[in-house]
């Protein structure tokens, strides 16, 4: 499957595969994509982009976060919450909902 991403002007709309994409966050009524090297808008709302792609590799960890799996670099416990590392360029640290916590707990066998 395929992502649209819109970077710079808007003139082009790339498609790269999800396969590429570190988590997508909520940006208003759409959301951003971040992949390991680059971010870019997706004209898509995050709850449109839940309902389609794969619940096995992409998890809503929070309401603003969707996280694919495969890009989780590590777990860390901080101020009584819990954080997901993501091996995107900046290693963003993506906070996780305490409904969420034990299922990615599970997932990651942490």
């Amino acid at each position: 499957m395929k992502l649209p991403l819109v970077r710079g002007k808007g003139d082009l709309i790339s498609l790269i595969d999800v396969t590429e994409v570190a988590f997508l966050v909520a940006q208003g009524h759409y959301a951003e994509a971040r992949t390991a090297t680059f971010s870019a808008f997706c004209p898509r709302p995050l709850a449109d982009l839940e309902r389609r792609l794969d619940p096995v590799q992409f998890v809503r960890v929070h309401r603003r976060y969707l996280v694919n799996m495969r890009h989780v670099r590590a777990a860390a416990r901080e101020d009584g919450g819990w954080h997901l590392v993501m091996a995107d360029a900046g290693e963003t640290r993506v906070p996780v909902s305490r409904s969420k916590v034990e299922d990615i707990r599970r997932r990651l066998a942490v």
